[in-house]
């Protein structure tokens, strides 16, 4: 998926990808209802592709392996990149900002790597919980992350109640 432009959806997703090898690109995803991008199953990349106004999560990964870079994630609702069950991520010179409650959410067993991304404008930058207990907490490991109008860099739990209770 290259130089693609999906806008104003009111389904579930914006879209949804699922047990695929992606390679998405210069791309941009805008004004959703729910989440915009959901990923299940799959492998691939995201590069210098924009997500913005969503009505859930603007990037959700599940059970998925990606590299992503030149990430661009604005205005959403819940979590601006939800990552979840077992996923392997690495991202790397990013923007995540304008986000409602949690700027990017690591849980379940996940592995996720963090190399230059700068949050703006969130009640959390990045909360790493345990959301089901058949998994474990999740591994996070962070380099040159930068922050501006954050109220918490970052949040550790392994109580997903404990998360629910910052968003009130």
């Amino acid at each position: 998926m290259k130089e693609s432009t999906i806008i104003n959806s009111n389904s579930e997703d914006l879209i949804n990808i699922i047990e695929s090898t992606v390679e998405m690109s210069d791309s941009l995803f805008k004004n959703s209802t729910s989440d915009a991008v959901d990923i299940d199953n799959s492998i691939g990349f995201i590069k210098n592709t924009r997500i913005e106004n969503c009505g859930n999560d603007c990037l959700d990964f599940s059970s998925s392996k990606f590299e992503i870079e030149g990430l661009i994630v604005k205005n959403s609702i819940d979590k601006g990149v939800s990552i979840g069950e077992k996923s392997d991520i690495i991202i790397k010179n990013s923007y995540i900002s304008d986000c409602s409650f949690i700027c990017l959410a690591i849980k379940d067993s996940s592995i996720v790597s963090l190399n230059k991304i700068y949050f703006k404008n969130g009640k959390v930058a990045v909360a790493d919980y345990i959301k089901k207990k058949i998994f474990n907490a999740p591994f996070v490991k962070s380099n040159d992350l930068k922050y501006k109008e954050i109220e918490s860099q970052r949040i550790k739990s392994k109580n997903l109640n404990e998360i629910i209770n910052l968003k009130n």
